[in-house]
């Protein structure tokens, strides 16, 4: 609290500097050959002339919103505003907070993301803000029917399709009210395939095994089909490919291509297959279940040479020949 303030306050016979404020401020204002008005900011209070085109006289002009300027300084209001009151006098923060919570518990935004377009096989993602005393309880609808589990803050529907599509809307519970958002619209609209996560290359054995996997997102349904070079390989038309019994002959890239009725995408894995000689000839004949030689130099990856269950080193990877 401004100590000066707080002094002249006492002197002039009032209880706190506030109300020596308000009661400058309606003397003020009953003054017609001067305006001025009294500002109250956080606990520090002072009076701030003004000069005679921003006194809140009969003739002061000024616009609600809208960037509309509010002083010879430039100032305008930044954000959304409604009910806008007009006071004669400076009001004490406990009589501002009073009219905030007048009106809670309140629904303050519902927002979506992603923002349209929304192409199917996307997730999206709905959420309320509300501002009151709690607890809330919270049930999302579709259409104005509720959707089962879905009693928090926030919404996700995964991998939305035609069927996604519709009205959400959430209803919030707690403070003595119950309250329904504006609702949202969500339209799906139908996709090419997308490769999310494509095949990586792998390194095998002779005699060993892969299995090559790919994830496509995209309007249903949706065909694939693999190649080695560019041979379709017969019966291979799954998001993944499983072959075994490795022979140096199977080296080379695999191909995989996702179609849809509103187009197509391919993604390239390259299979090396090694002869084993020495020790790891004389474990491959064994047939292991999984062979890591833990000959990489770099990363965190162990590679598994004959089965393809690839492990994570956690402290790094040092190689040391021998």
């Amino acid at each position: 609290m401004d100590q000066a303030l707080e002094l002249r306050a006492r002197a002039a016979g009032f209880g706190s500097p506030e109300e020596f404020v308000r009661d400058a401020l309606s003397r003020m204002l009953a003054e017609d050959s001067h305006h001025e008005a009294a500002v109250l900011e956080g606990l520090r209070g002072h009076v701030a002339p003004l000069n005679e085109t921003e006194g809140l006289t009969a003739e002061f002009n000024f616009n609600i919103g809208g960037g509309g300027i509010l002083d010879t300084g430039g100032n305008f209001f930044r954000g959304l505003i409604d009910h806008v009151a007009v006071f004669d006098k400076a009001l004490l923060p406990a009589e501002v907070s009073a009219a905030y919570n007048s009106v809670l518990p309140a629904i303050t935004s519902v927002s979506r993301s992603a923002a349209d377009p929304v192409y199917e096989g996307s997730d999206v993602t709905f959420r309320a803000g509300v501002a009151g005393a709690g607890p809330f309880t919270y049930q999302w609808r579709k259409d104005g029917n509720g959707l089962t589990g879905e009693t928090g803050a926030a919404l996700t529907v995964r991998s939305v399709t035609a069927v996604t599509a519709g009205e959400y809307d959430v209803v919030v519970t707690g403070g003595g009210a119950t309250l329904t958002s504006e609702a949202l619209s969500l339209s799906v609209q139908a996709a090419p395939p997308t490769i999310s996560l494509p095949p990586p290359g792998a390194v095998r054995f002779v005699n060993g095994s892969v299995r090559f996997s790919v994830t496509a997102v995209g309007t249903q349904p949706v065909a694939y089909r693999w190649k080695r070079g560019a041979e379709v390989i017969p019966g291979a038309a799954d998001s993944t490919l499983s072959l075994t019994d490795l022979q140096a002959s199977d080296a080379g890239d695999y191909t995989v291509t996702v179609t849809n009725p509103q187009g197509a995408v391919s993604a390239t894995a390259s299979l090396t297959v090694l002869t084993p000689a020495k020790l790891a000839a004389t474990i491959t004949d064994l047939g292991p279940l999984g062979y890591w030689r833990l000959d990489e130099s770099s990363g965190t990856n162990a590679f598994d040479y004959w089965g393809g269950r690839d492990g994570g080193a956690t402290a790094g990877v040092t190689n040391r020949p021998g």
